[in-house]
Order: structure tokens, then C-alpha cells, then sequence
């Protein structure tokens, strides 16, 4: 409604205020998309800290999962305490491992009977489809090095980078007051794509030459991933380039290659093409669910 000459004004639902428990100076944070503004409650503002304390009585093998499962979920402080001080060794060693995963993550105290790590880097202050972008733009040159050479050492320094980005993504994802299950696919698939390519490389042997046009689409389409800025404005051309991998995965079960190499080339293309599909969907959702006219253009 207008106030005056030049002040609009939104009203708020009154339970939808009650629920996220908000009151009358909190920020809320504008989603300003082509079609319509979303209203979230800014998290960012919160001087509270999220703690989780992690309890290892014995089996520290645990230990390196808990860590990366509280960071993903959004957690700031995690404090882990044992008894036992002959396990600090172990505990240690699987800290260290996660802290390799993980983007932000520090130790900060260290007594006898417990280990403090906090988290320096906000979920709510990430952009995700940045995130996205990055993650694409990785894998992109994880194909460069297989179609250049094996180079598995750096390839795998890829792959923990698309790692550490799709965690943070995660993280991301989750201190939002609406996660989006769409995005949160999109971003597995490309991390399943990443994962399937350092295996791909250990299997190619002397079989390049006779993958190499394979690896070539895949870059063409990884490309053209990171070339868009939404899926609504080239969807015909997504339509085209999930066809284009339908027929590549037809081609590569004809093909007599080594089984194992078969078996790991038809992964990697099978998920690349589920990106394309999650993108896909991702379009399809926010024209049924936020576009009056409800029009898909193919």
C-alpha cells in the first residue's frame, strides 16, 4: 500500500511474523528475483552463536563424520571433549582431516580434556549461486586436465576444492529460513559429478584416444553451464544438451572399451547429466509455483 507520495508499504502476514518469532526493528533480507521478491528473516544480525558438543568416549573413528555433519548443518562453535587422553592423538589426526575439508573451520582452544573449533565464515553471507558458479568452474578444468594429460595428483586438489565448496554451499543452504531442495540437488549432482571424474583418470590407461570426443562434450557442456545466468532464459538449449548426453551414453554402451573404463565413463556423463536435469527442474518449479502466466518455453 502507498504511505504518502512516494513510500510504499508491504504488509506481513501476522502468523507468518508470529511463527518466525520476529517483532517490530527486525531486518528481514529481500530476494529481489525478475518475477517476484522473496522476504526472509536476515540471520545474519543474530549475535548468537550455534554450539554443538560432541562427547568421544571411545570410538574417535566417528569423530571426522560428526565434524563435517555440524558444519553443513550451521553450526559456529563445536566443542569436542573426551576423558580419555590417549585418544587425543587420534582425535587430532581426525580434526586435522576435517579441517583439510573445510572452509573456515579453526581450532581455537585446547585444554587436557577438550578441543574448541569455530567456524569464521557465515552461511548466510554466501552467495549460492556464486557458489554454484565456482563448483562448475572447477569441474570445468577437472575435464581440461583429463583431455590434456592425467596430472591425478593436481586433479584430485580439484576434486577436495569442489568438496570444500559444496560443503560450504551446504552450509549456506541451511542457515537460509527456506532451504531450497532444488539447489541442494543441483549441488549434490555436481559434486557427484566431480567425484566421478579422479576415478575416470585412473581407469583412461591407453584408452584416451578412444574417449576423447567424449570428454570433449563434456567440457562443450560444462561450459555452457558456467556460461548461464539462468536456466529460464536457455531452456531449449538445456532440453538440447541433456538429448546430446542421452545419446552419448547410447554410443559409449556400443563402444568396446575396457569395462572398467565403460563402467566409469557411463557414470561420469550419467551424472553430468542429472545436473542438466535438476537445472531443468529448478525452471520448471519456479514457473509453476511463481509465474502468473505459467508458460514454458521450449
Amino acid at each position: 500500500m502507498r504511505l504518502g507520495r512516494s513510500t510504499l508499504v508491504v504488509s506481513l502476514p501476522a502468523d507468518w511474523i508470529k511463527k518466525k518469532g520476529l517483532k517490530a526493528g527486525d531486518v528481514l533480507t529481500l530476494v529481489i528475483e525478475d518475477n517476484y521478491i522473496k522476504i526472509v528473516p536476515d540471520t545474519s544480525v543474530s549475535s548468537e552463536k550455534v554450539t554443538v558438543t560432541i562427547e568421544v568416549k571411545g570410538r574417535v573413528e566417528g569423530l571426522y563424520r560428526a565434524i563435517i555433519a555440524a558444519y553443513i548443518a550451521g553450526t559456529d562453535i563445536i566443542r569436542i571433549t573426551f576423558e580419555n587422553n590417549s585418544l587425543l592423538y587420534q582425535i587430532m589426526k581426525h580434526v586435522k582431516t576435517a579441517m583439510n575439508q573445510l572452509i573456515g573451520l579453526e581450532i581455537v582452544e585446547q585444554r587436557p580434556n577438550e578441543m574448541v573449533l569455530q567456524t569464521f565464515i557465515s552461511g548466510s553471507e554466501q552467495n549460492p549461486t556464486e557458489l554454484t558458479k565456482r563448483l562448475v568452474g572447477l569441474i570445468s578444468l577437472m575435464i581440461g586436465q583429463l583431455l590434456e594429460g592425467d596430472q591425478l595428483e593436481y586433479l584430485q586438489e580439484l576434486e577436495n576444492e569442489v568438496d570444500k565448496l559444496y560443503r560450504l554451499a551446504l552450509r549456506t543452504l541451511n542457515s537460509s529460513s527456506e532451504p531450497d531442495i532444488f539447489v541442494t540437488n543441483l549441488l549434490t549432482s555436481l559434486e557427484m559429478t566431480s567425484d566421478s571424474l579422479v576415478p575416470l583418470a585412473q581407469s583412461l590407461g591407453d584408452g584416451r584416444k578412444e574417449v576423447i570426443d567424449v570428454l570433449n562434450i563434456a567440457k562443450e557442456v560444462v561450459d555452457f553451464l558456467h556460461s548461464i545466468e539462468s536456466a529460464g532464459e536457455r531452456l531449449s538449449e538445456v532440453d538440447e544438451k541433456i538429448e546430446v548426453l542421452e545419446m552419448v551414453e547410447d554410443e559409449i554402451e556400443k563402444r568396446e572399451l575396457d569395462e572398467k573404463l565403460k563402467y566409469r565413463l557411463m557414470l561420469f556423463v550419467h551424472n553430468l547429466k542429472n545436473v542438466l536435469l535438476m537445472l531443468h527442474n529448478m525452471e520448471v518449479r519456479d514457473v509453476v509455483k511463481k509465474s502468473k502466466e505459467r508458460k514454458l518455453v521450449i
